[in-house]
């Protein structure tokens, strides 16, 4: 199929009823039935910055190979409609194939429609290490399993992302997301140490600065650093991060002979940050190291996930569409003021 009479822009960058010809990843693919019986797919296609959906009915063309041919993790060249409904941003397909390697010859990157962070993988990850070089005691167990974990996990921790979808989803999303989330646990501690006094001694700051740096550690598993875009391995999807990463702690603590109490106390931080059951915790938070984590890892993901869905809406509505992880329109930032 020939995709040649209208020029490539990005989806990212498509507004409200716009028709355009651009490259995007097919992210999801999930084959459905109505009440009637009626089926269809429910599908999605990602860029850098922006994850669409699109329904394709029985009677659509394109219903077939979708079912048979389309790959998740495939780049496509698509001709469609972009259009802000109330479930989101969604596109009607009236043309679409596999990008082919003239495409690229002609100038699409390989890495097109991949994020980036706000900064290299490499840089991200050398100041994850000094942190733990600089925050937790030197020389200490805590300290000597950290940096045994992160050295010797080097390029899956540069490869991985913090998630399939919802924040910091892609390559250098978790290095990005694991150093946001320990400069904000480390401040909290630090904060509530000051304006709270007698919490001094009550918790560990050795042990949240540790539990922030490895609170994700076991994305380096659930996450297949191979693919070109965000998706689960079967440990993944069947395990989860909280307890990969807390097989990941068991596996080198005995040798740097962590003492067994900071192990479970360590260990709780990994499997109860998440907080809800549905987002992989297998207990609440239920020490103050956890909590602070808890507190950083949210505040982060939440912020992270809420700027991507006010990005990918350029419709002219003063609100989103009810999109992305929270199911709720968000207020859109005010047009500079005129000087």
């Amino acid at each position: 199929m020939v995709l040649q009479n209208r020029s490539v822009t990005n989806l990212s960058e498509m507004v409200n009823d716009q028709r355009g010809v651009f490259y995007a990843y097919l992210f999801e693919r999930e084959e459905r039935k109505t009440k009637e019986g009626k089926p269809y797919f429910r599908v999605a296609f990602k860029d850098a910055s922006r994850t669409v959906g699109a329904v394709l009915w029985e009677d659509s063309p394109f219903f077939a190979d979708c079912g048979q041919t389309w790959q998740i993790g495939t780049l496509y060249k698509i001709d469609a409609s972009y259009s802000i409904t109330k479930y989101g941003p969604q596109i009607q397909i009236f043309r679409i194939r596999a990008a082919q390697e003239a495409d690229f010859r002609e100038g699409i990157p390989k890495r097109f429609g991949v994020h980036t962070p706000s900064a290299e993988p490499e840089a991200l990850y050398n100041q994850i290490l000094d942190l733990a070089k600089t925050e937790i005691t030197k020389g200490s167990p805590l300290q000597l399993l950290v940096l045994r974990i992160f050295k010797e996990h080097r390029d899956s921790l540069m490869a991985a992302a913090s998630s399939r979808g919802r924040h910091h989803a892609y390559p250098g999303g978790l290095l990005e997301h694991t150093l946001s989330v320990a400069r904000t646990a480390l401040f909290l501690a630090d904060h509530f140490t000051e304006s709270y006094p007698q919490s001094k001694g009550v918790f560990s700051r050795d042990l949240t600065a540790a539990g922030a740096i490895l609170h994700e550690i076991g994305k380096i598993e659930e996450m297949d650093t191979a693919s070109r875009i965000p998706v689960h391995t079967t440990a993944g999807d069947l395990i989860g991060y909280p307890l990969l990463g807390r097989d990941i702690v068991r596996r080198y603590a005995p040798d740097v002979k962590l003492p067994s109490d900071q192990q479970t106390r360590l260990e709780h931080i990994l499997v109860a940050h998440p907080r809800f059951a549905d987002w992989g915790a297998v207990r609440p938070p239920a020490s103050l190291e956890a909590l602070l984590v808890h507190q950083a890892d949210y505040a982060d993901s939440v912020f992270a996930a809420a700027l991507q869905v006010l990005k990918a809406d350029t419709g002219d509505a003063p609100f989103t569409a009810a999109a992305g992880p929270f199911g709720i329109p968000w207020l859109k930032p005010a047009a500079p003021a005129a000087e």
